[in-house]
């Protein structure tokens, strides 16, 4: 198993309770996804995370990548103005990560993707970790995201970091450090008609 440090969304600092540990998954796996490939940056770095939180999210701290992208955007704009949080978005996050990454002299582009398979995914798995989308894992009412981290050998499964907890005990466990999910779990709760929902990967 690809080794990549692991980070809790659970304690992570919470702007005066203004933006919860709960709603911090996306953040966490992209602190996470960008550790695997800039060794300046440290997973396990809470401070670290706060700041990129600070830079995707408009309703906290000082401006940065989500409020460059939401002058471009009005849609995303006027979401954001309607009570959505500007982390939420997908394409905030790749336009983060692009720019952390690159600060740290980290070559290529972070890809967004609607359309893959899982044999895709797979494929890109060799290469580095995968940010995924998925919907109702582990009994969570709403969207979560996990992070990919390398496919098990011998196994249909995957080692998962996933930032709330291990989503085989329904979260009880909160513990999520290379959790293996059956790849059926991740058919189940990441795809929609073979597709997979959402997910992100770096590419050279």
């Amino acid at each position: 198993m690809r080794a990549i440090d692991f980070n809790s969304q659970r304690d992570n600092y919470d702007f005066g309770g203004q933006i919860v540990g709960n709603v911090q998954c996306f953040s966490t796996c992209a602190w996470m996804f960008m550790a695997y490939y800039a060794p300046a940056i440290d997973a396990r770095d809470d401070k670290g995370l706060c700041r990129y939180v600070d830079d995707v999210e408009t309703s906290v701290g000082e401006a940065g990548s989500a409020e460059a992208m939401m002058r471009e955007d009005r849609r995303m704009r006027d979401l954001v103005a309607r009570g959505t949080k500007s982390m939420f978005f997908w394409a905030i996050h790749r336009h983060a990560i692009e720019g952390f990454l690159h600060r740290e002299g980290v070559r290529g582009r972070c890809v967004f993707c609607e359309t893959m398979t899982l044999d895709d995914v797979d494929s890109v798995l060799e290469d580095g970790p995968v940010i995924m989308g998925t919907t109702a894992l582990g009994g969570l009412k709403g969207g979560h995201v996990i992070l990919l981290i390398s496919k098990a050998r011998h196994k249909n499964a995957y080692y998962v970091n996933d930032p709330y907890g291990d989503a085989r005990t329904r979260y009880r466990q909160h513990d999520g450090c290379g959790v293996l999910y059956a790849r059926k779990r991740i058919e189940r709760h990441g795809t929609r008609h073979g597709r997979v929902c959402r997910c992100m990967f770096w590419q050279f």
